[in-house]
């Protein structure tokens, strides 16, 4: 857990351009941090800049569904941040209506993942020489994307995966146990195999 300090200091170095921090784990952080003790110094700019966010990602997917071209990288972060958050601001009594849409819109690509996947009969994943992890293919969003198990161990096949789980996460609400327990096993196994 990254200290008020910590998070100030990537505030300041993101708004100043600096790309390499990422604004969804900024964005937690802030957020996770403000009640915790030291959290008042988040209370300026950067709870600001928060909101401001929040309301740019309520905005762009305020029909289920993006309505500008967008990595899936940025689909799956924004989508489960909004999952996530208190958005009676936004939607009031459409609050869990719209939530559920945003899952159902997104589902497809849990969904891919267990169609996907040879867990269940390919005895050659238990083959300690066999490393697998998800590669996502043919994503934006005027294309279908698929997410199929295959050798590949990119740094950014890391993070979409990681993006995966959040979207997982919050997810799980709508998803039985066994659901979400096989999409869980099959993430982490690709994030642990793979771990830059």
């Amino acid at each position: 857990m990254k200290t008020v300090a910590e998070i100030l200091h990537e505030f300041n170095a993101r708004i100043s351009g600096d790309t390499t921090v990422d604004v969804y784990s900024l964005f937690r952080d802030i957020s996770s941090a403000i009640n915790r003790p030291g959290g008042r110094a988040l209370l300026g700019k950067p709870l600001q800049w928060s909101a401001v966010m929040l309301d740019r990602w309520h905005k762009e997917f305020r029909k289920g569904v993006s309505d500008s071209a967008t990595t899936l990288y940025d689909t799956l972060q924004r989508v489960s941040i909004l999952m996530e958050s208190d958005l009676w601001a936004f939607e009031t009594r459409n609050e869990a209506t719209f939530k559920e849409t945003l899952f159902l819109n997104h589902r497809k690509y849990l969904d891919s993942i267990h169609n996907a996947s040879p867990m269940h009969n390919d005895k050659s994943m238990h083959n300690a020489e066999s490393n697998y992890s998800l590669q996502i293919t043919n994503c934006s969003l005027t294309q279908d994307c698929s997410l199929l198990i295959t050798n590949c161990s990119l740094e950014r096949d890391y993070e979409l995966t990681k993006a995966l789980q959040s979207f997982l996460l919050a997810s799980s609400p709508y998803l039985t146990f066994e659901e979400y327990t096989t999409y869980d096993t099959q993430i982490r196994q690709t994030l642990s195999a793979h771990r830059p």
